[in-house]
């Protein structure tokens, strides 16, 4: 689907390479331009299986690393002339930083009109939080994201899923990198996507915002909101200190939620005039039966109803494993887990297998090689440290020759 498109990728840790992996999925060459020496900061994570990082593995899988060092002019040399014949890059630097390298977007769009530059930051190019640093958490609380995730005692919670990098991030800077791609290939000319991953947050929560902010008439009191309301959605414990969620939004599943409990004996439905009891009510039904008695009268109707997994659970789930989403769950090289793309496409399957994660600088001299550097050229700048290979010796760290850590 993307054969013959090649992305250089310059960014770290998860949402760039998240971005990437997906593009590899779909062909793309995508080009992992790493520092010598320490490459990828996420290669260094734990727990790591044969001196591989799983999780840089898992985002890093079908990609070719090439190791130069920016802040040289042989390395600017080679990351413009990369850039020039490529399709797009993937940036996860702070404004401006690949301007003061010299080989920033201006000075690569000369070469090459059609590129695509995809910049994926915290809180954009502009504004006054633009040089600011932050992580996942940072995003979700100045786009007001976090607000919204609140334990039982009213206290934010932090969420073990990444949203602003994977979904604000990664997913962002491939909606707009495609975007742009097709732009490019329409009118020959590139463009300069700004990812923001506090922006991207804030845009998915229109309902809290039309809830919360919007003027214009409310909802009155004591009626329902849309097809029913949310007075069953939650997360209720079971029995045998389990979880289930239910999301019965719509009236037509709050009928057959209550009707599958009453006739099994489990409890009776508050009237209308109890309303406000229905979660108290619910709540208590709920704990006096185990997970799996649960998934048993629930699963067999549409409830939007669903048992909450612990990983080492979802592994095993009949649709995980009929839709094949781990992969191959332990790939064979690297001993790693790895994840299926949740891109599919009908008929056929993704262009190529991913395979492994490269090592560091596994393949500088082959990418420098397609742009047109010569063995002379190559070994010239290998000797000024300015690019590096494993086993080149220069440039390196003794951790990470010849392998990804």
């Amino acid at each position: 689907m993307l054969a013959g498109v090649r992305i250089i990728d310059t960014t770290r840790l998860l949402p760039g390479p998240y971005a990437g992996w997906l593009l590899a999925s779909m062909g793309a060459d995508v080009i992992k331009v790493e520092q010598p020496g320490r490459g990828d900061y996420i290669r260094q994570n734990w727990p790591r299986r044969a001196g591989t990082s799983t999780v840089f593995h898992i985002y890093n899988r079908g990609k070719r690393s090439i190791a130069i060092d920016l802040k040289s002019q042989e390395g600017k040399d080679a990351f413009i002339d990369l850039a020039s014949a490529s399709d797009a890059v993937l940036d996860g630097n702070r404004p401006g930083v690949m301007d003061r390298l010299g080989c920033g977007w201006e000075t690569c769009r000369a070469r090459n009109a059609k590129l695509v530059w995809c910049a994926i930051t915290g809180f954009g190019q502009d504004g006054p939080y633009a040089g600011r640093a932050g992580h996942d958490v940072n995003y979700l609380s100045l786009a007001g994201a976090l607000s919204g995730l609140r334990g039982h005692d009213g206290k934010p919670i932090l969420p073990r899923v990444t949203i602003a990098d994977m979904a604000g991030g990664g997913l962002m800077a491939l909606a707009g990198l495609l975007g742009a791609l097709l732009g490019a290939a329409r009118t020959g000319q590139g463009r300069f996507v700004d990812v923001s991953m506090t922006d991207s947050v804030l845009s998915m929560q229109g309902l809290r915002i039309a809830e919360e902010l919007a003027p214009g008439e409310q909802r009155p009191a004591g009626t329902l909101s849309g097809d029913g309301d949310d007075l069953e959605c939650g997360v209720y414990e079971t029995s045998d200190g389990r979880f289930i969620s239910l999301d019965p939004y719509e009236n037509r599943f709050k009928e057959r939620l209550w009707s599958l409990i009453e006739q099994a004996g489990f409890g009776q439905r508050p009237s209308q005039r109890e309303r406000g009891t229905v979660r108290s009510v619910l709540a208590h039904i709920v704990a006096s039966q185990p997970r799996d008695a649960w998934v048993a009268l629930l699963d067999a109707e549409d409830v939007c109803f669903a048992p909450v997994y612990e990983l080492s659970e979802m592994q095993s789930d009949p649709n995980v494993v009929a839709r094949g989403s781990l992969g191959d769950v332990m790939d064979p090289d690297a001993g790693s887990p790895s994840l299926s793309s949740p891109l599919r496409f009908y008929p056929g399957a993704c262009e190529r297998e991913l395979g492994s994660a490269p090592a560091l600088g596994e393949h500088s001299l082959d990418v420098l090689s397609e742009v047109g550097w010569d063995t002379e050229r190559m070994d010239a700048a290998t000797q000024a440290g300015a690019i590096w290979w494993p086993g080149s010796g220069a440039g390196g760290d003794s951790r990470t020759r010849g392998e990804a850590i």
